[in-house]
């Protein structure tokens, strides 16, 4: 699986390649699979039994009930995405070609005037995030992802994760 995470000591989830999806529910002794999309998931945000997958082809999944059941989200763009994480209560996801959308409503992109991958992002509150991308794209944000600020990178190499302390 491309991404595996745990929403109580005892479930936990990955998703991975043609849309995999596993879940556990003693602490990963054992695991049930599924597919939840016929695209690869790269991304997966797990609250309570909310859930918001991420990945192929612009593909953004919600459930409500920990995987059991998965709604496909509307979406305007093709890029595939490869994060998600919460700003607050409102998902945020980024992906190819400085993708990156935010579901205040509906999913809005939002336009941080960059053409590189942007492949993390993290949020230490509602409204202070970070995002990490191709080429040591380096990104912040201060008001739950509406808009973006370039910062300077320590190195032209491509980030592959980003992480923020709670305020």
């Amino acid at each position: 699986g491309l991404c595996v995470t745990f929403s109580t000591p005892a479930t936990g989830y990955v998703v991975g390649g043609a849309g995999m999806f596993n879940v556990t529910t003693n602490g990963g002794a054992s695991w049930s699979s599924q597919t939840a999309s016929g695209y690869g998931l790269n991304d997966l945000l797990a609250s309570d039994r909310t859930l918001w997958a991420v990945g192929d082809n612009a593909t953004i999944l919600h459930s409500s009930n920990g995987g059991s059941t998965w709604f496909e989200e509307q979406r305007s763009m093709y890029a595939s995405l490869n994060g998600v994480a919460l700003a607050g209560s409102i998902p945020v996801a980024v992906g190819e070609y400085g993708a990156i959308v935010r579901k205040d409503g509906s999913w809005n992109s939002q336009d941080p005037a960059v053409i590189r991958s942007v492949n993390w992002l993290a949020f230490a509150d509602r409204r202070n995030g970070v995002a990490a991308g191709q080429y040591g794209l380096l990104m912040k944000t201060n008001d739950g992802g509406a808009t973006w600020n370039t910062v300077a990178g320590i190195s032209g190499d491509s980030y592959y994760g980003a992480e923020m302390a709670d305020s």
